[in-house]
């Protein structure tokens, strides 16, 4: 039966090995008080494998990847294992590992008590919290609820927010004299731990058992699926067995099947979320999937990572697949999705699945040398290419490629096991392969290049997205006009008919890769060059230069500051529409098409983008805030 200890209270019952531990800690420390802890450089240094007694402080559960909105949703807990009071004026916490990036830290208000045995918890939006769980948290990131004591932002130490990626990240919590007290990292971050602790499902949180034992490592941490925030658990957990994907019964020894392509240098998209690879089977049988496994670790037991595809794949003979890191980053670059990813984004592409029998860490391609190797489940190598400093699979390696490149073996269909079957493709054309055995070999003199497939601009579509406002500004976010700034009202997506034609877009829905945020009532009808503002909420007051206005029939639109797609879909489900932002969409303001309507992404950021005069945005008109041409009267 789980001993709990509940936020707010005191320490009443405490297992007879921490008392012993407390005990010993308090003999052995150079100190007139037990916990007066030895301050900790800011640097990966922690004692791994020792009990860690000297900070009564610890992080003791996150929630990164909650179920609903990111991230608003997300929250931290803290818990104050010692025997004293503490006072958190100039403590902060967040997951900027280095003064000076673009992630977040923040301050604990003034005056703020920590009491021995007391839990508290730092929500990113205290009233989703509340809305979730039942209760007021004790602080928030976002000011979303007046009751709710803010954090403050550490603007010397990091100018962004703390937004927790779900694919790998770390949390620090660092005292006043900015020595680290806690630290934790999971995924593909290694800063705290190497290997990291392992992801986990969408709505489990991480929880430290017991919470006042710090290992500094990543086995303090226990995948929680049914998060408790505000309470700790003080009994060790019991281990269970590791759960691994696993091999059907048949050999893939003498698959024909090889690695055709690797982007491990994308540019214009963040690593490793743009990273992708290719495999093709060249064949006279089809192959199953399931009896493969891919990825950058060469060595059974490693730290980095390799991949299994869900079971039931399998791949025709001819046929080409793409696995890529994240399947939105993804299709923002090409304009299709891939048949895989590794890092969940859509619920309609299948995931790969990581093989910890053999590798515990991810599959992260480093851009001065790696490998990429697929074996069968009998650890035979099937296929391996090899670039840069790594001469796993050749020496000489394939030489590294630039930015944007990617590595292509030409023909698809040659393996002879040397640097000479790969060549620099400056035009990336993942999903189809060449089998040209005349084609030229890369050389400084070779003046014939291949035609770059994504230089050429896709056709602007009837319904453009051309404005998105996911970061109303706390003091001058009034999108909507009605005289309250609020972080969802005020939230919009703009788009534009650039057809000749009126479109009724009754029935039609809008939303992310989650879920549909507002569905279009009847009537919706856009005329040529007109458009439309949805806002989250509120009751918009303004004539928004004659563009029909709507609320988000769900009540909110929810869109993450950082990295979410908005798609629009017909009656029928078809995507009409879509674009995908990243961090460019997380600073106060909205992003904009540059110019207007025909424009090609990214989308420029509203202060700075021509004829704004440095406006925020303009929901329903032009950057300049005159009116569509279809919109005038």
């Amino acid at each position: 039966m789980k001993q709990k200890v509940t936020r707010r209270n005191m320490l009443r019952i405490l297992p007879f090995f921490f008392v012993f531990s407390s005990l010993i800690a308090f003999s052995i420390l150079p100190s007139t008080t037990a916990w007066n802890y030895i301050h900790l450089p800011l640097i990966n240094n922690l004692w791994p494998g020792e009990p860690d007694l000297r900070s009564p402080l610890l992080i003791t559960e996150i929630m990164y990847d909650p179920p609903g909105h990111e991230p608003g949703h997300e929250w931290i807990e803290l818990y104050n294992r010692g025997f004293e009071s503490l006072n958190l004026d100039n403590y902060k916490i967040g997951d900027s590992e280095t003064a000076g990036d673009l992630e977040g830290m923040y301050y604990f208000p003034q005056g703020t008590i920590i009491n021995p045995g007391q839990v508290i918890i730092v929500a990113n939006q205290g009233s989703l919290f509340a809305q979730y769980y039942g209760f007021l948290p004790d602080f928030e990131f976002s000011d979303s609820q007046e009751s709710i004591p803010n954090m403050v932002k550490d603007k010397t130490w990091a100018s962004g927010n703390v937004n927790l990626n779900n694919g790998g990240d770390e949390i620090l919590l660092i005292d006043q004299e900015n020595a680290l007290l806690d630290v934790i990292s999971w995924g593909d971050s290694t800063h705290a731990f190497n290997p990291p602790i392992p992801l986990v499902d969408e709505g489990h949180s991480l929880e430290r058992k017991p919470a006042d034992y710090d290992g500094n490592q990543a086995v303090d941490w226990s995948d929680q699926s049914e998060p408790q925030p505000g309470k700790v658990d003080l009994i060790p957990p019991i281990p269970t067995a590791t759960k691994t994907a696993t091999f059907p019964s048949q050999s893939c020894e003498n698959a024909a099947i090889s690695i055709s392509e690797v982007m491990y240098a994308p540019g214009g998209a963040p690593e490793p979320q743009g990273e992708w690879f290719e495999v093709f089977n060249w064949g006279d049988s089809s192959i199953d999937l399931g009896c493969l496994i891919i990825g950058d670790e060469e060595m059974a037991g490693g730290g980095e990572g390799m991949l299994a595809f869900p079971l039931g794949s399998n791949i025709l003979t001819g046929e080409v697949v793409v696995i890529a890191n994240q399947a939105e980053v993804y299709y923002s670059i090409f304009g299709f999705y891939p048949n895989y990813e590794i890092i969940d984004t859509r619920p309609d592409i299948p995931d790969m699945d990581k093989f910890t029998i053999w590798a515990s860490g991810n599959v992260l391609l480093s851009n001065d040398g790696d490998d990429l190797l697929i074996l069968d489940k009998d650890d035979h190598l099937i296929d391996a290419v090899s670039w840069g400093n790594s001469n796993y699979a050749f020496a000489p390696s394939v030489p590294v490629v630039d930015a944007g490149h990617s590595l292509e073996r030409r023909p698809a269909n040659q393996d002879t096991d040397s640097a000479i079957d790969w060549h620099d493709q400056s035009g990336p054309n993942p999903g189809s392969v060449d089998l040209d055995p005349t084609a030229p070999p890369p050389s400084p003199t070779n003046t014939s290049t291949p035609t770059p497939t994504l230089t050429q601009s896709p056709p602007i579509p009837d319904l453009v997205i051309n404005e998105i406002h996911a970061d109303p500004h706390s003091d001058h976010g009034d999108a909507n006009s009605d005289g309250d700034i609020d972080v969802f009202d005020d939230e919009f997506i703009e788009i534009v008919n650039n057809s000749q034609n009126s479109i009724d877009l009754g029935g039609w829905s809008l939303g992310d890769f989650s879920e549909t945020r507002h569905t279009f009532p009847s009537g919706s009808v856009i005329l040529p060059g007109c458009g439309v503002v949805i806002f989250g909420g509120g009751e918009p007051d303004g004539s928004f230069g004659n563009s029909l206005v709507q609320v988000a029939s769900s009540g909110k639109l929810s869109l993450t500051d950082s990295w979410e797609v908005v798609s629009l879909y017909n009656t029928s489900a078809a995507e009409v529409s879509s674009y995908t932002y990243g961090e460019e969409g997380n600073d106060n303001q909205s992003i904009t098409r540059v110019p207007d309507i025909t424009g090609e992404a990214p989308l420029v950021k509203h202060s700075i983008a021509p004829g704004s005069n440095g406006s925020l945005f303009s929901p329903g008109t032009k950057i300049d805030g005159s009116s569509f041409l279809g919109c005038s009267d």
